[in-house]
């Protein structure tokens, strides 16, 4: 599978896999109803809802499923052949699960390229439970931030707020005497508090 992983400052901090826009069958309803109530269902999505659905009817016929016929219950069935989130795809979390050697690999991958902030490195992933196998895609210099900070299954992980943390410039420094704790300065930000849960052992 296709996987991005978030790096912002060096550290990994988010990453999504994209597959392509499903149905579900229940044994009642078609496909063309069950299409139409994940239609519904995406307009309450803060992200979704202003990405086109798009069906593919040649995909379908290809599959045995045509719109006037009840899906199987438990019947997975995607609508098109691609994870494209521009043609419908969706977003789906992995960072709680995802091994911690692709974490480390995209890190390293930033690592070696000067002067980069924040990227979003694409590692195709044959199995999600290992690193063997997988070979990096792309680096993103402009990633899409609402793959992780809105996933249409699992945890947002507020990768927007980390890169405005990680950009904003540093503050000057103050005589120690003068100095008082404030909350969400460059020291004590989402990004610290991030890498810190990162290197916990």
């Amino acid at each position: 599978m296709d996987v991005r992983i978030m790096v912002i400052g060096g550290i990994a901090l988010a990453a999504a896999t994209r597959i392509p826009p499903f149905i579900v069958g229940d044994g009642r309803l078609t496909a063309g109803e069950l299409i139409a109530q994940l239609q519904t269902a995406r307009q309450e999505h803060v992200y979704l809802k202003s990405r086109q659905l798009n069906v593919d009817h040649r995909y379908l016929a290809r599959h045995g499923t045509a719109l006037d016929e009840v899906v199987a219950a438990d019947r997975v069935q995607f609508l098109n052949g691609t994870a494209n989130l521009s043609l419908g795809g969706i977003a789906v979390d992995l960072t709680d699960t995802i091994p911690r050697e692709a974490l480390d690999l995209a890190e390293q991958v930033c690592a070696s390229i000067p002067g980069l902030g924040f990227a979003g490195v694409d590692i195709l992933m044959p199995d999600l439970s290992t690193l063997e196998g997988a070979s990096i895609i792309e680096v993103n210099t402009s990633p899409n931030l609402l793959v992780h900070d809105a996933p249409a299954f699992g945890l947002p992980r507020s990768v927007a707020a980390a890169v405005a943390d990680a950009l904003a410039p540093p503050r000057e420094e103050e005589p120690e005497a003068a100095v008082e704790p404030r909350v969400g300065t460059r020291s004590g930000g989402l990004l610290a508090k991030i890498r810190d849960r990162w290197r916990r052992p």
